[in-house]
């Protein structure tokens, strides 16, 4: 298990958070955290994508000079 120092701000947002499902404060950080992490991957898969079609649109641009 890795340990991390939260903000004061963290805290008492996951505090209200637990209070209002009565999930675990643990379970709230790991569900928060796969969600960002899901969202750094559709982020990454993105600029993946858009780079590719960067790279065609220069071959294509290339070809009719």
């Amino acid at each position: 298990m890795t340990t991390a120092t939260l903000s004061k701000e963290i805290k008492k947002q996951m505090e209200i958070v637990s209070e209002k499902t009565g999930l675990e404060k643990q379970e709230i950080l790991n569900r928060a955290l796969l969600l960002y992490f899901e969202g750094i991957q559709k982020q990454l898969n993105l600029f993946k994508e858009l780079g590719a079609w960067e790279k065609l649109s220069n071959e294509s641009l290339f070809k009719y000079l």
